[in-house]
């Protein structure tokens, strides 16, 4: 029998791996099932808390374990979590009685201990194979899609609502005088606070959202200085101050968009294409 140890990450992207009928074994850290929870108390309205009760419905079918090493690694060269911790301890644990385990994580730190320590980790086309080839508990496996689906129409509906708020922050600026020349003074110091204040707390709870806003608002901001006019001779100073604000605010943007794709499927492609890690 083969077994296979889950990093959050993995499990994130390929939730159907908990709805494999049990021809090997599958271990989730316990540490790993703590982190999707307090994830799930952290982001309102997140796939966490599903992905939290497949795995425990998972483990009542007794499809995958959920584990906790005898004893945990000590004195690792990399600053790892609990969760990458339990990984390879649960990993350690197991060769000793079966030389068939793999680690299943994309993660950088646990892959360079893990080859340090003898451990096989397998990659994302061996993870994939062993979903495709194997057979599945059809009501966890409908589940676990649902999962993967709502997790595009999550990123699907915030590019959509963000470019919506772009269009409105366009308008806004269009007809910054009017709107001035509609409130006094007073109230026009009263509404940036507010508006300060209240996209800071936004920032907190819809990261995605305030990330793609950043990343469209900086493009057309620096798009503003050529359109409709499109005449380098024009350009000023003040042009160029626009365009290098656009710029920075975009990279602000997608760096806050990593942060918020950290603990979705989609956060490999993103290291790989920040070079992040």
């Amino acid at each position: 029998m083969k077994t296979y140890i889950l990093d959050l990450g993995y499990i994130i992207w390929g939730p159907s791996i908990l709805s494999l009928n049990k021809r090997d074994r599958i271990v989730v850290p316990q540490a790993v099932l703590y982190e999707i929870e307090s994830q799930s108390l952290q982001y309102a309205h997140s796939h966490f808390e599903e992905i939290a009760q497949l795995i425990r419905d998972s483990a009542k079918k007794e499809l995958i374990s959920i584990e906790e090493p005898t004893e945990l690694i000590k004195n690792l060269t990399f600053d790892l979590t609990l969760s990458d911790i339990q990984i390879l301890s649960l990993a350690k644990d197991y060769s000793k009685e079966n030389n068939d385990v793999a680690i299943v994580s994309a993660e950088t730190n646990i892959r360079s201990i893990a080859k340090e320590l003898n451990l096989r980790v397998i990659d994302r086309s061996e993870f994939t194979k062993l979903i495709n080839e194997s057979e599945k508990d059809e009501a966890l496996l409908k589940k676990a899609n649902k999962i993967s689906r709502t997790q595009w129409k999550f990123i699907i509906w915030n590019i959509l609502i963000s470019l919506f708020a772009t269009i409105l922050f366009n308008f806004g600026w269009n007809n910054l005088e009017l709107i001035v020349n509609t409130i006094n003074v007073w109230a026009t110091i009263l509404l940036i606070i507010f508006l300060a204040s209240f996209i800071y707390w936004f920032r907190g709870r819809y990261l995605l959202f305030y990330a793609l806003l950043e990343i469209f608002i900086g493009f057309t901001t620096s798009v503003r200085v050529f359109y409709p006019d499109f005449n380098y001779d024009k350009l000023t100073d003040i042009s160029f101050l626009q365009i290098i604000a656009g710029i920075y605010v975009v990279i602000r943007g997608l760096d806050n968009l990593g942060k918020s794709l950290k603990k979705t499927r989609f956060n490999s492609f993103w290291r790989w294409y920040s070079g992040i890690q």
